[in-house]
């Protein structure tokens, strides 16, 4: 649902997120195989939301990190990291992952 509907700037609410977000168990293994056969380990997640795909592709044993503008920690197991990716940032601190 686009942000003007919501009426407020970015990011889930918790609500919102409980609602709406969907994970899909077939599309997380997906990845974790493209990622495997392109011998890609470590994975940044923009735009990850609660952090569901991050999680498990970390359980298939891949490096994985997840950011979002406004991570809801009580859905994201706390492994989601707030960064504001509409400003300037420096993305050498990211150095080392392959996507």
């Amino acid at each position: 649902m686009s942000n003007e509907l919501r009426g407020y700037p970015g990011g889930w609410k918790l609500e919102d997120a409980l609602k709406e977000h969907a994970f899909s168990l077939e599309l997380a293994y997906w990845i974790g195989q493209i990622f495997e056969s392109a011998d890609i380990d470590t994975i940044n997640d923009l735009g990850a939301g609660p952090g569901f795909y991050t999680a498990f592709l970390r359980r298939q044993m891949l490096n994985a990190f997840a950011y979002d503008k406004q991570p809801i920690h009580e859905l994201s197991l706390c492994i989601v990291r707030g960064v504001d990716l509409s400003c300037e940032y420096d993305w050498e601190s990211l150095k080392g992952t392959d996507w």
